[in-house]
């Protein structure tokens, strides 16, 4: 899932610095994804995965293991 989330980075957000993405990275301030960027990767990550996001707080996804683990739930969810 990692591989295919970097992926939708790349995309959305093509600014974003993707050299050493792992779990632990957070979105803000290691990739400097701010709002706009977070809109735009939420849309990329729908159309990847064939999911809505839906209403999220922003403190619900801080790290890339936190969109992962999102994007796990609406998965299992469908």
């Amino acid at each position: 899932m990692l591989e295919r989330l970097i992926r939708v980075f790349e995309i959305a957000c093509p600014d974003v610095p993707l050299g050493e993405v792992a779990e632990h990275t957070s979105l803000a301030a290691d990739l400097g994804i701010n709002s706009i960027s977070m809109l735009l990767m939420a849309i990329a990550v729908e159309e990847e995965f064939g999911i809505v996001f839906g209403t999220v707080r922003a403190d619900e996804l801080r790290t890339v293991g936190d969109v992962m683990a999102f994007i796990g739930r609406r998965l299992s969810e469908q």
